[in-house]
């Protein structure tokens, strides 16, 4: 009964989470736009376990999503947060049972007690707000999955040490070891557990101590060696966490955040989640750094001091309440690789990382009721319901809490909203809030949310780029070259940014400027053909035509795929030159890998039949390449239809022409410009008149392409 009614709380307190979207909050990069992790083949599997994409080593988490991938038959938001919360109702059940064993040591189990303390501890962790960010979060997966292996290898351990048995004694610390090393895969966040393990053996477990008389070195060593193999895969977990840390260069230097600040964090989140935990109010996803915050600021002075109290209160009653003593150990040994001595991301504390640091306090919970269950007031019936009706009440408000918490999860909107309803201050959730504004056509609000964070971050250069995308929506391309070249000044070897910075400073007429910053893109990404691509582009818009010809032949070198497009720019270009047979010959190459390229097939059957020099017409050719590609239309389209009438009228059959020209212009002449309809109306006067149209080396305006 008591798991049934732990499994029904976690669903009423969790049935929302199916409901959410994936969020803009990594979710987008990590799971919506990649997809590395889609398979379970040899591909999918090395990237999985090489990756180091989000600033963590993650394999078993991708792992998980790939299956997830594979059951659901697509990337599916409501089964990933179903297994989500799968795997938190799991760790809550493991909670119950590790609890139940770690709060009997060394005493016959009072039924009751057996049961109330664990349930309520399991209920406690379960169902508390402060888990709906790892259960909620899509992007957290690494968070509940590698918390399920940690709270299940503590469980195989604790079971193990009190096994008489060697040989069940060795299959239960090979599967703590497989559970661990799973957990370690999953996300690095149980580095210190093993250190974890000779707190219990010290208490509840009294294997070594004060307990053990008498506490002989060759008991710690032993204890030590016992969970040697378990320290060496913390340190190798460290040195992969801190390698991904770095190569996505999220580790903070201590220029960016200094020692004090990080010691002033530290004791801010240890007193932060305390509270939380108390009084889960105005919970966040982001609880971001202010800039020019320094460790003498009144929050980060009073928690010290609260937790300065807090350890001197802990350590007097050391002797009367151990459980306190080992518990707080425990609970700081947790946080310890959280706590910000090493700084990745905008984030003072997160509630994600109260997940397993939380544990400690729910069995200290349990513990507690435990005490009292031997203590002589709760000796009577009606004590003992009072205190289940108490518990039961508290666990109903926090139900209804994480309900509501699971609701600012749902899309991108509500949660950058909540953040700015209780944080208005909160830089990134402008910015983030102005994505989506701007995703959805306001341009101005999305504007407007980004002044706003530049007036808290002014080195942000998520904000000024912000500013410069919905500036450029807005029209006003002065103001989005400007706060462009801010954010790349501000540092960036991202070379998309460049790009951006160099079409924005076309837009300003800043012709030599763009094409340095097209050249600067191309430094950062010499393999890239796309910015190759562009920076040719500019060069041809510039009257540059040989240089933009070697560019993009430098760009079908680099990415032969792209062959076809690349070569049909060329071959216009060298048209432009006056070069009709290197036009032709580029055409043709591009037809022999893509013989369904209509926009060139077309562009070759126009200058074979409309070229102004006769060595290179050839009207029948121009006829039958105009043809193919008009039998695949199922109504005339309106350059196609002009290059077929060109072909008409290059092999003399003139009523086909004008019929095609008049097509043209009876069904589409509404929406053609002046240049276009000068230009129909020349050709339609020359095949009344019995002579073919001759394109004078231009590509026809409306259909010049966007070099």
């Amino acid at each position: 009964m008591a798991l049934i009614a732990l499994i029904l709380a976690c669903v009423g307190a969790f049935a929302g989470v199916m409901d959410n979207a994936f969020v803009d909050w990594d979710d987008d990069h990590l799971l919506v736009n990649n997809l590395a992790f889609r398979g379970l083949g040899l591909d999918q599997l090395r990237w999985m376990f090489s990756t180091t994409l989000g600033g963590h080593y993650q394999p078993f988490t991708w792992l998980s999503y790939a299956l997830d991938f594979k059951i659901w038959g697509g990337l599916n938001a409501a089964g990933v947060h179903f297994t989500n919360f799968l795997l938190h109702a799991a760790t809550s059940v493991v909670v119950f049972f590790l609890t139940r064993r770690l709060i009997t040591i060394g005493s016959p189990p009072h039924t009751n007690r057996a049961i109330l303390a664990p349930l309520a501890a399991s209920l406690l962790f379960a169902v508390h707000p402060l888990r709906v960010e790892s259960v909620a979060w899509a992007t957290e997966r690494r968070d509940v999955l590698s918390g399920f292996s940690l709270v299940l290898a503590t469980l195989s351990y604790v079971v193990a040490v009190q096994t008489e048995k060697p040989s069940h004694r060795r299959w239960l610390f090979l599967l703590t070891t497989i559970t661990y090393a799973v957990s370690l895969l999953s996300k690095a966040v149980g580095l210190t557990w093993p250190v974890i393990l000779l707190c219990l053996d010290v208490y509840p477990l009294r294997r070594i101590g004060p307990w053990r008389e008498p506490a002989s070195v060759s008991t710690w060593r032993g204890c030590i060696r016992e969970k040697s193999f378990f320290f060496l895969l913390a340190v190798g977990s460290a040195t992969a966490a801190i390698w991904a840390q770095r190569s996505a260069g999220a580790l903070w230097t201590l220029a960016d955040h200094a020692l004090s600040l990080r010691i002033a964090q530290a004791a801010y989140g240890l007193v932060f989640y305390l509270w939380k935990t108390i009084w889960p109010s105005a919970l966040l996803p982001l609880y971001e750094q202010r800039p020019g915050a320094s460790p003498w600021d009144a929050e980060y002075l009073v928690a010290a001091g609260v937790g300065i109290t807090l350890a001197v209160v802990v350590f007097l009653l050391r002797r009367r309440i151990p459980a306190l003593l080992f518990g707080g150990l425990n609970y700081v040994i947790l946080l310890a690789p959280t706590l910000g001595f090493a700084q990745s991301g905008p984030q003072v504390v997160a509630d994600r990382y109260s997940y397993l640091p939380s544990l400690v306090i729910s069995i200290l919970v349990a513990a507690g009721i435990e005490r009292l269950f031997r203590s002589a007031a709760f000796r009577t019936a009606f004590a003992r319901s009072a205190l289940a009706g108490g518990l039961t009440s508290i666990i109903v408000i926090l139900i209804y809490a994480t309900r509501a918490q699971v609701e600012v999860w749902s899309d991108t909107a509500t949660l950058w909203t909540h953040v700015l309803d209780h944080a208005p201050r909160t830089g990134l959730a402008h910015v983030n809030l102005g994505q989506v504004q701007l995703r959805q056509g306001r341009p101005a609000i999305a504007r407007d949310h980004g002044l706003q964070a530049i007036a808290i971050l002014p080195n942000s250069r998520s904000a000024h780029r912000l500013i410069s995308h919905a500036s450029s929506a807005l029209g006003d391309w002065p103001a989005a070259e400007r706060h462009l070249a801010i954010a790349v000044e501000l540092g960036t070897n991202e070379p998309g940014h460049w790009v951006e910075l160099a079409f924005a400073q076309e837009q300003c007429g800043k012709l030599a400027e763009a094409e340095t910053s097209y050249i600067r893109a191309i430094q950062l990404g010499p393999n890239d053909w796309l910015w190759h691509s562009y920076l040719a582009g500019l060069l041809a818009r510039c009257g540059r035509t040989a240089e933009s010809i070697a560019v993009y032949q430098q760009a079908v070198v680099i990415e032969p795929r792209s062959t076809a497009s690349l070569l049909h720019r060329v071959g216009l270009l060298r048209e432009r030159q006056g070069d009709y047979a290197g036009a032709i010959q580029e055409w043709d190459r591009v037809l022999q890998v893509a013989p369904r390229n209509e926009p060139t097939a077309l562009r070759l059957a126009w200058t074979l039949a409309t070229c102004p020099d006769p060595e290179f017409r050839d009207g029948p050719r121009a006829l039958s390449i105009a043809s193919a590609v008009a039998a695949g239309y199922e109504k005339p389209d309106p350059w196609g239809s002009e290059v077929l009438a060109a072909a008409h009228a290059r092999t003399g059959n003139y009523d086909s022409a004008i019929h095609w020209v008049s097509i043209i212009l009876n069904e589409k002449g509404a929406l053609l410009d002046d240049v276009s309809k000068d230009r129909l109306n020349k050709q339609m006067n020359l095949y009344q008149a019995g002579l073919p149209y001759e394109h004078a080396r231009q590509v026809p305006i409306a259909y010049d392409p966007q070099f």
